[in-house]
């Protein structure tokens, strides 16, 4: 039985006190901040600051597309700034960090004119950081929907404030619900796993397809034909290990045995009993995770006090900063590794917010940023150069897919994974787990080549 919405108006709200604070912990990854964000209790809540009087016409704002039972917010216009407005203490924010920032709305004969949306305040202490605007374009009368909001965290901060409505609008009314804020994106120990406008965290689904694509496709597939998960449960050093060490972690020496000069100098705080992958590559990566770096090593070996590698790079979990061009890193591509793994802890929640690495068995002598490095004396234009970004197609059918193959699968359709390396085609790289599920990752096996298509992110660079 369809519950009946109690709908509550709000009247020129022009000055707004300071609200009470609501949470007074740290974040937690994909929690809501937003205290009684869907209005479960009105009026008179402690959460938002408002001034409640009135009612409003419930029929138009009765959707279950857009929110639960049983109240919303409705704005009446007349050209004095009103908004809800909710702040949030105890946070440990830090540059790099990602908050999102959703909430849906509904309009009943809007007028044109004045700006309607959200705006959000960073704080730290009593200091304004960062004052980001977040607004749309609406007028008339139009049903739910969801707006969102990307925020990314440029300063240390301690508050957020959420204040969300219109000003100059003349008449009409204003619907708002479900106000959700959350911590968002691949986050290890307390830090990010890059920002969230970093490539490696931005969907691909509205990209265009690229110009190549069909012929990128074809080369991959000269010697495979379908995905295949280079990862697993059933072998100790099966897929690429990392360890997440304290910011107290000893600094050893570094050996470079092979591209010294294009790689960053150590000490490391990677120690004797790091994980090392498997096979010839030897990957040993390592997350410092009070500092937020990210340490990764080329074909590694213990030599008693140190390690001796190939290669390393070192890399600012909350900075988009890339390498020097046409340098390596302890990927082909220049890129870091660790981003590009699918991780067992990601899967078990049932989400991956970023995109893949995946490695292809012939590649061009070129690049596509944010790849810096090419691996190939080949200048053929139809072998695909390194960054490439590909991406499942969005009517390919997951329905048949389950468990962590689904997971895996949904992700490679909104961020897709990018070319880093020379290897078998095909092979998506995942960190190693004892706890993946062998038969249930063989269903990644049967996505065939032709399910995939290329976008364009960038112009091709060749030295």
């Amino acid at each position: 039985m369809r519950r009946f919405l109690l709908l509550v108006s709000l009247l020129a709200l022009a000055l707004i006190p300071a609200a009470q604070p609501v949470h007074a912990a740290p974040p937690e990854l994909g929690v809501n901040l937003i205290g009684n964000g869907a209005f479960d209790t009105l009026p008179g809540n402690d959460d938002w600051t408002a001034v409640l009087s009135g009612s409003g016409p419930q029929g138009f704002f009765e959707d279950s597309r857009a929110y639960s039972a049983p109240a919303a917010f409705v704005l009446d216009g007349d050209n004095a700034a009103e908004t809800i407005q909710q702040r949030v203490d105890g946070i440990d924010g830090q540059p790099g960090d990602t908050y999102m920032l959703t909430f849906y709305l509904a309009g009943l004969n809007v007028a044109d004119g004045g700006q309607i949306g959200a705006l959000i305040r960073l704080r730290s202490g009593d200091t304004l950081e960062q004052n980001i605007p977040c607004l749309v374009e609406q007028s008339g009368s139009f049903q739910w929907q969801q707006i969102t909001c990307e925020i990314n965290v440029t300063a240390q901060i301690d508050s957020v404030e959420v204040w969300i409505g219109w000003q100059g609008v003349s008449s009409g009314q204003l619907g708002i619900d479900d106000v959700v804020l959350e911590l968002f994106g691949p986050r290890e120990a307390n830090c990010p796993v890059f920002p969230g406008d970093n490539p490696w965290n931005t969907p691909v689904t509205d990209l265009p397809v690229h110009p190549n694509s069909a012929n990128f496709i074809a080369a991959i597939s000269a010697s495979r034909d379908f995905l295949h998960p280079d990862f697993g449960g059933d072998q100790a050093q099966y897929g690429i290990p990392f360890i997440v060490v304290p910011g107290t972690e000893p600094l050893v020496p570094i050996t470079f045995t092979a591209f010294g000069d294009e790689s960053d100098p150590g000490p490391y705080p990677i120690p004797e009993n790091a994980p090392v992958e498997g096979g010839s590559d030897r990957h040993v990566i390592a997350v410092d995770g009070d500092n937020c770096m990210l340490y990764e090593l080329f074909n590694a070996e213990w030599n008693g006090t140190g390690w001796n590698a190939d290669s390393g790079a070192t890399f600012n979990l909350r900075s988009n900063a890339l390498r020097p061009e046409g340098w390596t890193s302890a990927d082909a591509a220049g890129l870091p590794i660790y981003p590009g793994l699918a991780r067992y802890d990601e899967v078990a929640a049932g989400e991956i917010n970023h995109a893949l690495r995946f490695t292809v068995q012939q590649s061009q002598r070129a690049y596509i940023y944010p790849a810096l490095h090419f691996a190939s004396s080949s200048a053929d234009p139809n072998l695909p150069p390194m960054g490439l970004r590909v991406r499942l197609r969005a009517d390919y059918d997951l329905s048949g897919f389950t468990g962590q193959s689904r997971v895996i699968l949904e992700a490679l359709k909104e961020y897709g994974m990018i070319v880093a390396d020379n290897g078998s085609s095909w092979f998506i790289s995942g960190a190693n787990s004892p706890n993946w599920d062998d038969d249930d990752l063989n269903q990644i096996k049967t996505v065939p080549a032709s399910a995939f298509e290329a976008v364009y992110t960038g112009e091709t660079i060749t030295p």
